[in-house]
């Protein structure tokens, strides 16, 4: 995938900022562009011109990294970001995504979130346009983090709801928030697979499977193999906790997963981030 290093045309900046400020239409705000960016004076007070969040430039120090890119701005990883035109899709203005903005989701085996192992060697493969691993600062396209299960993006959560994912490599990538479905927007028809999160009501474990329900999501119950269920944190962890599940409405329109890599309990410090995607 193309990636638009340059999106960001310049930033502001005001002296008077703190490092925690979050508001740019401060009067004394100017606005500079990577080229005259000078990290001893502006770590920590330049802000994007559309969103407000926080900014920082690659590489911190000088005009070029050393795989001679020239300097360019980008969003620091924050789960409180806003969605931002500059981190656009790609095609939209001219637009692309951000270094590291994109995971693929792929669950036919392979490597981890953090992007440690070989998807080469392990089954998997590499994103259309991989280099072969490397950096944007060393001048190589980033490889594509390939996710194999539901518990990689829920480690760290509060930041992976910002990303773009695609499934099985071949999908026009969307922010993981954007797609994940909640008592707020679920849909009682099969439409095919989707990423579900929900906060357990009730969970009862049955012959062979556990029938499990979830706050808001009326009559569409979620029943799960005893062997998944019981693998998880959920029996530990109770009523209260929060899954994130990928599954499909069937003709009795209900949800069921039968493998361990479609289900995932949710760690409870992560628990806000669900609750404002409910609000």
């Amino acid at each position: 995938m193309a990636v638009d290093r340059f999106a960001i045309e310049y930033a502001l900046f005001s002296p008077s900022l703190s490092d925690t400020a979050n508001d740019c239409s401060v009067s004394d705000s100017i606005k500079i562009p990577p080229a005259d960016y000078v990290h001893a004076q502006m770590k920590g007070k330049i802000w994007c011109p559309e969103c407000s969040q926080p900014l920082t430039r690659s590489p911190l120090v000088g005009s070029r990294s050393k795989g001679e890119v020239e300097a360019y701005y980008k969003h620091k990883v924050s789960g409180d970001a806003e969605l931002c035109g500059l981190i656009g899709r790609r095609g939209g203005s001219g637009r692309g995504y951000l270094p590291g903005d994109v995971i693929s989701i792929d669950f036919s085996g392979g490597v981890s979130l953090d992007g440690k192992g070989d998807p080469k060697a392990r089954g998997g493969k590499r994103h259309k346009g991989d280099g072969g691993g490397g950096s944007v600062e060393d001048g190589r396209t980033p490889r594509v983090p390939i996710v194999r299960e539901l518990s990689s993006i829920c480690k760290k959560l509060d930041v992976n709801l910002t990303k773009f994912v695609n499934f099985n490599d071949d999908t026009e990538p969307q922010r993981l928030r954007d797609l994940i479905k909640t008592k707020n927007n679920i849909d009682n028809t099969s439409s095919g697979y989707d990423i579900y999160v929900g906060k357990v009501t009730e969970f009862e474990e049955l012959s062979y499977k556990y029938c499990i329900k979830f706050e808001g999501y009326g009559g569409l119950y979620l029943y799960a193999d005893n062997s998944v269920v019981n693998k998880s944190r959920l029996p530990s962890r109770g009523v209260g906790s929060y899954l994130m599940i990928y599954s499909e409405v069937d003709s009795r329109s209900q949800l069921h997963v039968d493998q361990a890599k479609f289900f995932a309990c949710i760690p409870p410090a992560y628990n806000h981030c669900i609750e404002d995607l409910d609000a």
